[in-house]
């Protein structure tokens, strides 16, 4: 990617967002199945193994943000010294 201010080639960076539709009609998975890459079969896991299926959502920047918090203060080591308002 050529530079204005330089004359050296720079790295051009895409970030694509794919909207996936929610419902994909079974007579037309074999033309998307000829436009992607194959399948990767699933992993073959002993039935000794124990699998849980779950649901992912969104997490809220406020929550995230806690979470990161408390794991923080999980954390192994010197305690930390806790802010106070005054």
């Amino acid at each position: 990617m050529p530079s204005q201010r330089h004359h050296e080639l720079g790295d051009l960076f895409i970030k694509v967002a794919v909207k996936w539709p929610e419902h994909i009609d079974p007579s037309k998975i074999h033309l998307l199945e000829q436009v992607l890459p194959p399948r990767t079969p699933l992993p073959k896991l002993p039935k000794s193994v124990l699998v849980e299926e779950v649901g992912m959502s969104d997490v809220d920047p406020r929550q995230e943000r806690a979470m990161q918090e408390e794991a923080m203060d999980e954390e192994e080591g010197e305690p930390r010294v806790q802010c106070a308002n005054q």
